[in-house]
């Protein structure tokens, strides 16, 4: 990914946070299996303390609640 992506990509989950009134500890980004790692990794320089899950790893039973897509 390039900076300037990656800075849009960064700026537009800032902006969801700022529009639903969430911090960082709160917000988990959800990802295909093949790009978690490198997605954490990745946002971890951009955002401090950004959690990123892959889809795969969400139980059947868990309730989860989109509020924003990036």
């Amino acid at each position: 990914i390039d900076n300037t992506k990656l800075k849009t990509i960064a700026s537009n989950i800032e902006k969801a946070m700022e529009k639903h009134e969430i911090t960082t500890p709160d917000v988990i980004l959800i990802v295909p299996m093949e790009l978690r790692q490198v997605t954490s990794i990745v946002m971890a320089r951009v955002i401090p303390n950004i959690r990123v899950i892959a889809r795969e790893e969400i139980a059947a039973e868990y309730t989860t609640e989109i509020i924003d897509r990036v």
